[in-house]
């Protein structure tokens, strides 16, 4: 009887001893890995340095507005062979949008675009854009430009599917940053260049110079006829 009571003691000696390891074991994990965590989520948390933010946003002026002007010949071609933007298109930034020439016949209309600018100049800069038309679909234009050289994707979602497309460019032409035309006499205005007003060869200069002319008669008749008259002299024999 002694020894199942010792037995019994021994077994619970080793259970509690381990129950003891495991938790003993169980705390430090966690304390190890709390400090660890609320590091992390203090670091990812941390706000952004508003000299970094401030540069940023003038870099993307800065090539949004060197972008702006500019044409791009390109050449699309379809990653299955088919597709109805395959072929040769031109790219046209202007008015701070973006215009495809063979995308704009098909009801795409020209739209806003985004910029993502690196501070490595080494790496190129991209623009985005999202294009709907009722008929055609929605087209997602991506493009990433560097100096003189152009390239990207297409993605076209329609009703039977989508069409992927990428493109390249073979010539960059800088154009009007503006699609306004200002007319000739907006120019002159600008310039301070008037001209004097034409004379006044109307009906009514007409009849004011009839009305004159006839009051100068009416002065001189007048003149004429109360002039006095000469008296002639009597001789007497």
């Amino acid at each position: 009887m002694s020894k199942i009571w010792l037995q019994l003691i021994l077994a619970s000696a080793i259970i509690f001893h381990m129950g003891y390891a495991d938790a003993k074991v169980l705390k430090s994990s966690d304390t190890s890995s709390t400090p660890s965590g609320t590091k992390a989520s203090k670091s990812s948390a941390a706000p952004e340095d508003p000299k970094k933010r401030e540069a940023r946003r003038k870099l993307i002026e800065e090539k949004k507005a060197e972008l702006n002007g500019t044409s791009w010949d390109i050449e699309i071609r379809s990653q299955s062979g088919k597709g109805g933007l395959s072929g040769p298109d031109q790219l046209v930034f202007q008015d701070g949008r973006f215009s495809s020439k063979n995308a704009s016949k098909l009801g795409f209309p020209p739209t806003n675009y985004t910029l993502t600018v690196h501070e490595d100049e080494k790496n190129p800069t991209t623009w985005e854009t999202m294009q709907i038309s009722e008929k055609e679909g929605i087209a997602f234009w991506r493009g990433e430009w560097q100096k003189d050289t152009m390239s990207g994707v297409i993605t076209r979602q329609l009703k039977k599917g989508n069409e992927d497309y990428y493109f390249s460019s073979s010539k960059k032409e800088n154009i009007s940053p503006t699609s306004v035309k200002e007319s000739e006499g907006e120019k002159k205005k600008s310039v301070g260049e008037f001209s004097e007003p034409p004379a006044e060869t109307g009906p009514e200069s007409v009849l004011l110079s009839s009305v004159a002319h006839s009051a100068e008669t009416k002065q001189e008749t007048t003149t004429k006829t109360t002039a006095p008259a000469k008296t002639k002299k009597s001789v007497f024999i």
